[in-house]
């Protein structure tokens, strides 16, 4: 009988030798918010449905909101949230002087040539279609919304003005359209001429006949990265293998969205309209998905024009070093445990 009962033990003891490692440990926990409706985020709700974060042994718990990234920022600076996907505004760079220490990760998007942008400046259609827009001086005299103010789109809609020769007091400039009920009703109602989106907003807007998509990312600003993985430097301290296995999880999500080579697949599109939800044939008029970057590089001088551009514009009071503010680290080792080399990309 004693033997019986040391053969079992062994048997037991090798079982838990051997067991998966999520059958000894629960996943890690990681709280996560985003907006659904931006398709820039398509290499999460990716990594989502198709389980690349479970693989991970993660238990990512996603909270939906509405409106910019930008609303998401003390939560995250707080520690209600462990890792959200935001855009370097002006409340990026304001939190520093407030005590709080984000960090950004990894880039979520680029714009590039033969991928379709993740935002666009719209004319309203009746105006298109009477040809008094077709150059950015044409701007001159009209009636332009620049949306929640920092936001990517709103930062592409003032970069235009800019490099156009335009001073914002040559137009009817307002910010009076935050949201993007506000923006559908202000085109219907013809209270706006010229307003920025995202997609896949910008695509529901010319598909109802509102507005023509006019310039994009890469008609303004080439190379623009428009939304960056972020987290807390308190997070990364006692969580740096979670959140290594989570930009793993990301990266395998990218090279599946890379491999479309700019296009769509079936699973992209149910994706999208999954999230988003909005009809998979309003997805399947978008050109295609965005593209994801270099595996997450981050242009360091691009986000350094950022914070001098909101500076000159007073909605930055202090300069940060932005070297203080990225923190790459992690993902170098997720690129090396992945097996990826960004510069071949």
């Amino acid at each position: 009988m004693k033997n019986v009962l040391r053969l079992l033990l062994a048997f037991a003891l090798a079982a838990a030798t051997i067991a998966p490692a999520g059958a000894q440990s629960a996943p890690d926990r990681v709280r996560l918010s985003l907006n659904p409706g931006s398709y820039a985020y398509l290499p999460i709700f990716l990594a989502a449905d198709k389980g690349y974060f479970a693989e991970q042994h993660l238990d990512v718990q996603i909270t939906k909101y509405t409106g910019s990234s930008l609303t998401q920022l003390p939560m995250l600076a707080r520690g209600d949230l462990d890792i959200a996907p935001v855009v370097t505004g002006p409340g990026f760079f304001n939190q520093f002087s407030q005590g709080f220490d984000l960090k950004l990760l990894a880039s979520i998007d680029q714009s590039e040539k033969g991928w379709h942008d993740t935002g666009c400046i719209l004319v309203r259609q009746d105006v298109w279609d009477a040809g008094s827009i077709r150059k950015i001086a044409d701007l001159k005299g009209k009636i332009v919304d620049g949306g929640l103010d920092g936001t990517a789109q709103n930062y592409l809609l003032k970069q235009a003005i800019l490099k156009g020769g335009l001073k914002f007091s040559d137009m009817t400039y307002t910010d009076k359209y935050k949201t993007v009920p506000d923006q559908f009703a202000a085109l219907r109602n013809k209270a706006v001429e010229v307003v920025s989106g995202a997609e896949p907003i910008c695509t529901q807007m010319q598909a109802q006949g509102l507005a023509h998509k006019w310039l994009a990312f890469q008609d303004v600003i080439p190379g623009f990265q428009a939304s960056f993985v972020t987290s807390s430097a308190q997070f990364l301290k006692t969580h740096r293998d979670a959140v290594k296995r989570f930009l793993i999880a990301l990266l395998k999500a990218e090279k599946e969205i890379k491999a479309a080579k700019g296009g769509w697949t079936p699973q992209l599109i149910t994706t999208v309209a999954k999230w988003a939800e909005i009809p998979e044939a309003t997805v399947a008029t978008i050109p295609g998905p965005p593209y994801t970057g270099q595996f997450g590089a981050i242009d360091a001088t691009s986000i350094r024009t950022q914070q001098a551009f909101w500076m000159n514009e007073g909605s930055v009071k202090q300069a940060v070093i932005i070297a203080d503010v990225i923190d790459t680290s992690l993902l170098k080792e997720a690129w090396k445990a992945s097996g990826i080399n960004p510069s071949s990309h």
